[in-house]
């Protein structure tokens, strides 16, 4: 064969084969093309990627989780780390790099946008130790596990944490504690609020003696018979909130039935003597022939009242004689 025809062949054979050869060149993509999660009601929530933030606008007055388990696409043939589908920390402290296939790498950072409007809140200005201390508000979070409640001492500014285990009732618009804790002090408190992401401080309010309650009250003079001028003495068990009652009984009412159930009679009976285990009420000159239903003891300030005794049994009951 002509030398020449034979390399032409070759050179021919050599061209096809190029031509048939394909370049392969690696992408350089590595976004994140979707970032979902679900929200605590189980509906998704996208998050929005700004200069590379992956935001997640959580909703407001649901709890917000320490944790999340987002479902992630990227570029095509990249990569992300932390994968999608695993379990990561609902915080700002997580970042995902994303490498695309020719090994360039791209980095975002979590970021959520905690969506809780600003709280608000109100309640009665006037409370007392063991007492029911009832909030109402708006945008309240209803987990103890992102609320702490607070009681501060405007004397010395200390503050006291309320609760135990939980409220007695806590809802998106009121929470509740019964009873506040006898180790609290009277005077005057501010009310402070942390509740997710935000926190409030309200007040002052004052908070006055304990009521006094029948459990902690012994009827010395049951059974007796008195008459005017007589003393009726009733005993305060000695505990923590005794001290509270030296100098603070302002009166008593009693409520007399006649003898022969005709007439009845409410009283009102000045204090001749107290200390903080007993207190001593002068009977009046106008006192009427009969038996005691009730007795009941008010504090000077008549903010409230205790019940001391309240049934009507023969040999239980106080006889006023003349």
């Amino acid at each position: 064969m002509n030398r020449n025809i034979l390399l032409l062949i070759i050179v021919i054979i050599a061209l096809f084969a190029s031509s048939c050869k394909k370049e392969y060149v690696k992408t350089p993509y590595n976004t994140i093309e979707n970032f979902t999660i679900k929200d605590a009601k189980g509906d998704p929530l996208k998050a929005v990627i700004v200069n590379n933030r992956v935001i997640v606008y959580w909703p407001p007055l649901q709890t917000v989780p320490d944790s999340i388990t987002p479902e992630i696409s990227v570029s095509a043939n990249a990569s992300i780390s932390p994968a999608s589908g695993k379990k990561i920390p609902f915080n700002s402290s997580v970042t995902f790099t994303v490498t695309a296939q020719d090994g360039s790498t791209q980095q975002f950072t979590l970021s959520p946008a905690i969506n809780q409007p600003p709280l608000d809140l109100n309640f009665s200005l006037e409370q007392y130790l063991g007492g029911a201390l009832n909030i109402t508000g708006e945008y309240i979070i209803p987990d103890t596990n992102v609320t702490e409640l607070y009681v501060i001492n405007k004397k010395d500014n200390k503050a006291t944490r309320l609760w135990g285990s939980s409220f007695n009732t806590f809802t998106n618009a009121s929470l509740s504690i019964y009873p506040t804790p006898l180790t609290l002090d009277t005077g005057s408190y501010d009310i402070k609020l942390i509740n997710g992401t935000q926190t409030i401080t309200k007040g002052p309010f004052q908070v006055g003696i304990p009521i006094l309650r029948s459990n902690e009250l012994v009827f010395l003079d049951r059974g007796k018979s008195l008459k005017a001028g007589d003393e009726l003495s009733i005993n305060i068990l000695d505990g923590p909130t005794s001290k509270y009652y030296t100098n603070q009984i302002g009166y008593a009412i009693l409520d007399i039935v006649a003898e022969d159930f005709s007439d009845s009679q409410y009283l009102v009976l000045p204090v001749s003597s107290q200390t903080a285990t007993n207190v001593k009420f002068k009977i009046p000159e106008d006192v009427i022939v009969g038996f005691t239903r009730t007795i009941t003891l008010i504090s000077k300030d008549e903010t409230h009242g205790s019940e001391a005794w309240g049934s009507v049994e023969a040999g239980d009951v106080v006889h006023f004689v003349k």
